[in-house]
C-alpha cells in the first residue's frame, strides 16, 4: 500500500489483520485448552486404574495377612503344647530321667528317638514361626505403602477434577471468543469490501487527473519551447527531499484486495519537510487537485529530444510562483498531506512528453 491509498482501506486492512491475529490466538488457546482437557482425562483415567489396582492388591494382602495370622496362631499353639509338655516333664534338662528309666536297650532307643523328635519339632516350629512373622511384617509394610499410595491417588484425583473443570472452562471461553472473533472478521471483510470500492473510485479519479495534468503540461512546455524559453536543465535530477522512499514507482498488486494499480511516481517520507527542485527549470503549474492536492510542476525543457517535467504533489504550502525560474536544489514548497493522502509525504513524478515514467531512471541512486 502507499500513502495515497484510501484511508478506509488502511483502516479496514488493519481491522482485518487484527481480527485474524486475534482469531489465530483464540484458536491456539482453544487448542491448548482442549489438549489440557484430554491430558487431564488421561491422567484421571490412569489414576483411577492405579487406584483400583491398589485396592485389589490391598484386599489380596489383607487376605494373605489373615491366613498368616491363622498359621501363626497354629504354630504358636504347637510351641505352647511343647512348652507345656516340657514343663510337666520338669524341663528339657530332665529328659535324662526319662532315658535312665528305660527297661531295655530297645526301650532306651525308643525313648531317645522320642526326645529327639520333640526337640527337632520344636526347633522347626520356631524357625517356621520366625519365617511367618517376617512374612507378616513384610505384608504389613506393603499394606502401609499401598494405603499411602491410595491417599496420594485420591489427592491426585481431586486435583485432576479441578484441572478438568478449569480446562473445560478455558475451552468454553476460547470457543465463545472464537465465535465473536469470526463475526468480527466477517464484519472486517465486509468493511474491506466497501473500502475496496472507495479505493478503486479514488484510483480512477487519480488516473483521470493524471491524464488531465499530462494534457495540461505538454502544451505549456511546448509554449515555452516556442517562446524560446530554455530552462537550462542539467539532465541529472536531484533527489527532491531528504526523507526515505516509502513507495517506489510501478504496478502494485494489492496483497489483500487483489487488484493492480499503477503508482505513477515515488513517495518520500517527510524528512525535514523541505521540497527542492530536482533540476533547473521554469514553474509552469501551481494548483490544487482533488487527487494530488497542492501540486507544483517544473518544466526542465527538452532533454534528448523529449520534453521533461517534474511534479511535486500533496504540498502543505507553495514557495514559488508560475513563470518563476528555479535552480536545482532550490526550495519550492513544504511537504504536506493534501489531496488523496493518508499522511505527510511527497509524491514525486517525472513526466516525459506529459506521461509519467519511472523517476529512478532520472535520479541517480534512487533505486
Amino acid at each position: 500500500m502507499t500513502e495515497e491509498d484510501a484511508p478506509e482501506v488502511r483502516d479496514a486492512v488493519a481491522a482485518l489483520q487484527a481480527a485474524e491475529r486475534a482469531l489465530a490466538a483464540a484458536r491456539e488457546r482453544a487448542g491448548a485448552a482442549e489438549r489440557e482437557h484430554r491430558a487431564a482425562l488421561h491422567a484421571d483415567a490412569m489414576a483411577a486404574a492405579e487406584l483400583a489396582t491398589v485396592r485389589l492388591t490391598e484386599q489380596r494382602l489383607q487376605q494373605q495377612i489373615t491366613a498368616i495370622d491363622q498359621e501363626l496362631a497354629k504354630h504358636r499353639l504347637t510351641l505352647g503344647s511343647m512348652a507345656a509338655h516340657a514343663y510337666r516333664m520338669g524341663g528339657v534338662g530332665d529328659w535324662s530321667v526319662l532315658l535312665l528309666g528305660a527297661e531295655s536297650p530297645q526301650d532306651f532307643l525308643n525313648r531317645l528317638a522320642y526326645v529327639d523328635a520333640i526337640v527337632q519339632g520344636g526347633n522347626a516350629s520356631i524357625r517356621e514361626l520366625t519365617r511367618i512373622e517376617a512374612d507378616l511384617k513384610a505384608k504389613q509394610r506393603q499394606v502401609t505403602g499401598l494405603r499411602e499410595r491410595r491417599e496420594e491417588l485420591r489427592a491426585q484425583t481431586a486435583a485432576n477434577l479441578k484441572r478438568k473443570a478449569a480446562a473445560q472452562q478455558a475451552a468454553r471461553a476460547a470457543q465463545a471468543e472464537i465465535a465473536r472473533l469470526v463475526q468480527q472478521r466477517q464484519a472486517a471483510l465486509a468493511a474491506l469490501g466497501a473500502a475496496r470500492q472507495v479505493d478503486l473510485s479514488r484510483y480512477q479519479v487519480r488516473q483521470v487527473e493524471s491524464g488531465r495534468i499530462g494534457q495540461l503540461i505538454l502544451p505549456l512546455q511546448q509554449r515555452n519551447q516556442d517562446s524560446g524559453i530554455r530552462p537550462a536543465a542539467t539532465g541529472s535530477l536531484l533527489r527532491p527531499v531528504v526523507g526515505p522512499v516509502t513507495s517506489p514507482y510501478g504496478i502494485r498488486l494489492h496483497p489483500i484486495l487483489g487488484y493492480r494499480k499503477l503508482h505513477t511516481g515515488v513517495d518520500f517520507g517527510p524528512g525535514d519537510h523541505a521540497i527542492r527542485a530536482a533540476d533547473n527549470g521554469v514553474v509552469i503549474m501551481k494548483a490544487y487537485n482533488t487527487a494530488y492536492g497542492n501540486l507544483t510542476v517544473i518544466d526542465h525543457g527538452s532533454l534528448d529530444g523529449r520534453l521533461v517535467a517534474t511534479l511535486y504533489a500533496h504540498q502543505s504550502t507553495f514557495q514559488v510562483e508560475v513563470g518563476q525560474r528555479v535552480r536545482k536544489g532550490q526550495l519550492i514548497g513544504l511537504i504536506g498531506s493534501t489531496g488523496y493522502s493518508t499522511g505527510p509525504h511527497l509524491h514525486f513524478e517525472v513526466r516525459v512528453n506529459g506521461v509519467p515514467v519511472d523517476p529512478a531512471r532520472w535520479v541517480p541512486g534512487l533505486r
